[in-house]
């Protein structure tokens, strides 16, 4: 029955994402790669904010087996963290001096990212209530076919990124008032009508899921940090190819990210009832898969990552094709910690994993100026893998210290 699950909701999120994938060959093959590099900026730049608007809540949701918060406190915590990511990014687009036009996208994308917060409150819901992986599936395929429509088409009609990812903004919201929400309301009716209660309970929950968002922004700053420096030390353009290279690697993170969303309460179950040995085989089998997907990847790029690259984006990728074994490596550690992630989520530990995740982004930036400097492109990738290995040694010892605990509470029993 999970496996089934894990396939449908992968299923629905690899469409979402190879959509989203897809609009960088759409832009290498209809402009150029500076504006293929814009694009790159934003989501880079997006991520880091997107991390306070999800607040790790949708996670935070389907742990909560004892039901602590009810659906409205939900959907209204999330509301004030949308708003609560908007500001900063667009506070930093008035400090930096980015030009116009990717000032303009950051800030349309960012919507974009505030649409998708929502979107996956929603789907906490849907698993909350009947395990809706369907509903899941359908959700994210409709999303992922349309907003690539309208992306395609703001280009080919106007030839320009801010007017694609405007009418992509407008797809998703159709989407969401078609699909999505009347499909939630019954569980947050009534939808408006929030208490002095609700107001309460939804900044203690917003509280508690603090730390939520120091965890789930070390990702994409790990990411943020080597990119922008060797975006502002070389050139749009070449961060635009690097971008390119690196895209079609997202799948190996979608995977296991979408393969373990199922089994988060398997975690919070086996850790409720003292099961050290069902939550290290479950630990384990996820970073096994991980490692074999990454080993897969890299005998694949081996022997076709090069003619892959040629054929999405033309003769001109040659050159950098190379890139893509250190970014798979990357990518390939990155899915790794999300597994540990999972785990320290649904055992609510999240203030040590934020703190060790943290390091690992501090070692990232202190080595960063010196592997882009040398590696260039490749140090992008390098300065990731520095720090995420400091995380994984470090988590790897606490989830043995978290079992060997549970194994003698379990033995006093």
């Amino acid at each position: 029955m999970q496996g089934k699950k894990s396939l449908l909701y992968f299923l629905g999120k690899v469409i979402y994402l190879v959509s989203l994938w897809a609009m960088i060959p759409l832009i290498v093959r209809m402009t150029d790669y500076t504006y293929t590099g814009i694009f790159s900026l934003a989501i880079t730049v997006c991520n880091l904010f997107y991390t306070i608007s999800a607040t790790g809540l949708r996670s935070f949701l389907i742990t909560d087996i004892n039901r602590e918060y009810s659906n409205k406190q939900y959907m209204l915590a999330c509301a004030i963290s949308i708003i609560a990511g908007l500001f900063p990014c667009l506070l930093f687009v008035v400090v930096t001096d980015y030009s116009e036009i990717q000032r303009t996208v950051i800030i349309l994308f960012m919507i974009y990212k505030s649409l998708e917060a929502f979107s996956e409150l929603c789907y906490g819901y849907y698993q909350n209530h009947g395990d809706r992986f369907v509903d899941i599936c359908i959700s994210l395929t409709v999303k992922g076919i349309v907003q690539l429509g309208a992306f395609y088409a703001g280009l080919a009609i106007f030839n320009d990124l801010r007017h694609a990812v405007l009418l992509m903004i407008i797809s998703i919201i159709a989407v969401v008032a078609i699909y999505d929400f009347p499909r939630i309301r019954k569980n947050v009716r009534p939808f408006v009508m929030f208490t002095f209660f609700d107001w309460k309970r939804a900044f203690n929950l917003l509280k508690r899921c603090s730390p939520m968002i120091i965890v789930s922004l070390t990702a994409p700053l790990m990411q943020a940090i080597p990119r922008l420096h060797f975006e502002e030390r070389f050139s749009t353009e070449l961060f635009g190819i690097f971008s390119s290279v690196a895209a079609p690697a997202i799948i190996i993170v979608v995977f296991i990210s979408s393969a373990l969303v199922p089994y988060m309460p398997r975690y919070a179950k086996f850790i409720n009832n003292n099961d050290s040995k069902g939550l290290m085989k479950l630990l384990f089998m996820s970073v096994g898969i991980t490692l074999a997907l990454g080993g897969v990847s890299l005998i694949t790029a081996f022997f076709a990552g090069e003619w892959a690259l040629v054929v999405l984006y033309g003769e001109y990728i040659r050159p950098w094709a190379w890139v893509l074994y250190s970014i798979i490596a990357a990518t390939t550690l990155t899915a790794v910690l999300t597994c540990f992630t999972t785990l320290f989520i649904a055992a609510r530990k999240m203030i040590s994993l934020a703190i060790f995740s943290l390091f690992g982004c501090i070692i990232c930036y202190i080595t960063t100026p010196y592997l882009v400097s040398l590696f260039e492109m490749d140090g992008i990738s390098l300065a990731m893998i520095i720090g995420q290995g400091f995380s994984i040694i470090v988590l790897v010892i606490l989830v043995v210290k978290m079992g060997y605990k549970m194994h003698l509470n379990t033995q006093m029993r």
